[in-house]
């Protein structure tokens, strides 16, 4: 038959730009598509594998074999749940693994133990992570380690053994450590407020008043608020507790509605808070209080880059949102100095807006609300749920969020 006689075919991998051979149902990588020395790894693997009888020997995959083929599972992960939840967890495993990549790429998979995720952690150490990132970057690569197995890529013994490393203590290593997230005050907040755009700053009232996390407030839609009542209900479609079956309720108050309304789209599915619309308002405000007539100078859009190396998104998310947060300090503190008539480095520390980030939102909200109503009502606020909690507390969880939403948010 025809078959007998095929060749497998030097390819290109469409998402990595590498060449590529399947050999007896197993993707193997070549390097860079087109160059020599991929066409010779090409040649050498044809070779073995027709003097082989047309069958390669049975061994593991490398460290960069397996890297590529979880990144691929990760990026699925990302597309299944509509472009946004994983995207973070994908950034996060990238930073994790650079260690490895740099120490153990061409390493067989089953021979990576221990001692050689305690030399990555090291690695991390090095490059200044805390300790609790530290950590939490060594999870991210056991993790997968534990879907390789799952794959039968690697021996399940190789998961298993690291699962022995114990994760860092505090005080028991190198490894900085991190001061608690205590909450923003409102001073130092209202005066970031005007240094940011208009949909920055209704995320950042927002979260003031209802204490949601950044991914949700980021995420929200008017397809996702529930408007027909005094107190309007959203339901985010993805949250952190999602995957565990967690339903997550955040009844939003008159001051918070009062915030979304100017925002709420026609198009139901739109993010309401969208970097893309905020870059259009402000080209707008620029091109209102413009003062050379239009026959002279730059005519609109007329001094735009064609080809941007980046164009704002439809949606924020947790990061450009910081980074948002982070530039309005920068502007406010620039602003201070040039009142004071001295240079941004030499602003007296009185002066300077402190500064913070989204998330110490949500404590202030925290703090706020058990400093009034007491602590459980603080976790029924937030979301924070437990396997203890029965559903006779969880309706009167219900009842306490909306009096406390109504009152307060």
């Amino acid at each position: 038959m025809s078959y007998i006689h095929h060749i497998p075919s030097y390819r290109r991998h469409k998402s990595t730009g590498r060449a590529v051979v399947t050999i007896n149902g197993r993707d193997f990588y070549l390097g860079t598509y087109g160059t020599a020395s991929s066409r010779r790894e090409y040649d050498r693997l044809i070779a073995e594998w027709q003097l082989g009888g047309r069958t390669l020997p049975a061994v593991g995959v490398s460290i960069a074999e397996l890297m590529v083929a979880y990144a691929e599972h990760l990026k699925q992960t990302v597309r299944d749940s509509g472009g946004r939840s994983g995207a973070t967890e994908l950034s996060a495993w990238i930073c994790a693994v650079r260690p490895v990549k740099r120490l153990y790429a061409g390493l067989p998979a089953a021979e990576f133990g221990p001692l050689k995720l305690q030399a990555v952690r090291e690695e991390h150490i090095k490059a200044g992570l805390a300790r609790v990132t530290c950590n939490s970057q060594t999870r991210r690569i056991v993790r997968m380690f534990k879907w390789a197995v799952s794959r039968e890529l690697v021996p399940v013994t190789v998961y298993q053994a690291l699962k022995a490393v114990e994760g860092l203590r505090r005080g028991k290593s190198a490894a900085r450590e991190t001061e608690p997230v205590k909450p923003v005050a409102w001073s130092t907040v209202e005066a970031t407020l005007p240094f940011v755009n208009s949909h920055v700053a209704a995320m950042i009232r927002l979260q003031w008043l209802t204490g949601m996390r950044s991914g949700e407030v980021c995420r929200m839609s008017t397809a996702d608020l529930d408007m027909s009542g005094d107190l309007w209900i959203y339901r985010p479609r993805l949250h952190k507790t999602a995957a565990l079956g967690h339903a997550r309720i955040i009844p939003l108050g008159p001051q918070a509605q009062d915030v979304l309304r100017p925002l709420l789209k026609a198009a139901s599915h739109a993010y309401l808070f969208s970097p893309a619309e905020a870059e259009q308002q402000r080209r707008a405000v620029v091109h209102a209080s413009r003062k050379t007539p239009l026959s002279c100078g730059n005519r609109p859009g007329s001094h735009v880059r064609r080809h941007p190396k980046k164009r704002p998104g439809v949606c924020y998310s947790p990061d450009s949102y910081k980074g948002a947060i982070d530039y309005g300090i920068r502007k406010a503190n620039a602003a201070r100095a040039v009142a004071l008539g001295v240079a941004v480095d030499e602003l007296p520390e009185s002066e300077r807006v402190a500064h913070w980030h989204p998330h110490q939102l949500r404590h202030a909200a925290a703090t706020r609300i058990r400093k009034q109503y007491g602590l459980d009502a603080a976790r029924a606020v937030l979301g924070h749920k437990s396997l203890a909690i029965t559903e006779v507390y969880a309706e009167q969880d219900a009842s306490k969020v909306e009096e406390i939403a109504k009152s307060v948010g």
